[in-house]
């Protein structure tokens, strides 16, 4: 396979994990279910998602259901996250 020069294959290979537990993050939000950041690595700062504290603000709740709406709905052969990291 190419790698165009200063391309970091092992470094990829993380990344691709850390990318992996984004969409593991987003599944336990969208399902109400604890999350914690896995490896050697500290998370930093988080994006609050305040959800239904905020009442007044209908898009919020607007956007909170539709993302649970939306998790609902799988996606078809090829789309989406993959499972697999290749090495």
């Amino acid at each position: 396979m190419y790698y165009p020069k200063g391309f970091d294959k092992g470094r990829a290979i993380e990344l691709g994990g850390l990318v992996q537990q984004a969409y593991a993050q987003l599944e336990a939000f969208q399902e109400d279910a604890p999350w914690t950041l896995k490896g050697n690595y500290s998370l930093v700062s988080e994006l609050k998602y305040l959800g239904s504290q905020v009442s007044s603000m209908k898009s919020v709740n607007q956007f909170d259901k539709e993302l649970k709406k939306n998790r609902k709905v799988q996606p078809s052969a090829g789309e989406g996250p993959s499972n697999r990291i290749y090495r």
